[in-house]
């Protein structure tokens, strides 16, 4: 398999740079509400509405090569994987064709090695983009609001706590209803 590196370095930059646009594609709308808020020109929409639009377009061309490209690379992984197989095959001893039935030599190298191709084809891809967008938008969200980001990544491990005895900062509240929502409870999470 290391003659794969170099098309997965290229999908991996295909797969950040879909993520880097859908990332971007958000804040560009922000751009323009902004504009439409300090009272702009129509004229000065049209830049900012082009280049979110041609960012849609290279979002969804980025998308699509992301999709083909892991197809490629997983139809030859799968190639690959049936023409092992088929060496195995070839070299086993006459005692392995006399033990194992001809069904399973045919389906072996045909339906089960396929089986494996929709992991290939999608769900791996699917799996590192959603992973590379969350992570993402976890670093947008760091920088934007960093204390708001770090409450929700450790509102999962301190659902059963009172947030207002985790910090003295927290508005009563907004530590009642997260603690409430995270616990199924109002007011005080797990303890009361």
């Amino acid at each position: 398999m290391p003659h794969y590196w170099l098309r997965l370095a290229l999908l991996g930059a295909l797969v950040l740079g879909g993520v880097a646009v859908m990332l971007a594609i958000p804040l560009l709308y922000r751009t323009i509400v902004d504009t439409l808020v300090r009272g702009a020109t129509v004229e000065a929409l049209v830049w900012p509405v082009l280049v979110t639009a041609l960012a849609g377009l290279l979002g969804a061309l980025l998308n699509f090569a992301n999709s083909r490209f892991a197809a490629d690379i997983a139809f030859r992984v799968v190639k690959c994987f049936q023409d092992t197989l088929l060496q195995y095959f070839s070299r086993a001893p006459l005692g392995f064709f006399t033990t194992t039935g001809p069904g399973v030599l045919v389906t072996r190298p045909s339906q089960d090695v396929y089986a494996v191709e929709p992991l290939y084809t999608s769900i791996l891809l699917q799996a590192l983009t959603h992973g590379l967008l969350l992570l993402g938008a976890s670093v947008i969200l760091l920088v934007i609001e960093p204390y708001l980001a770090v409450l929700l990544m450790l509102a999962p491990l301190v659902g059963c706590y009172d947030l207002q005895a985790l910090s003295p900062h927290v508005p009563l509240r907004f530590a009642r209803a997260v603690g409430g929502a995270l616990s199924g409870s109002s007011g005080h999470g797990c303890r009361g």
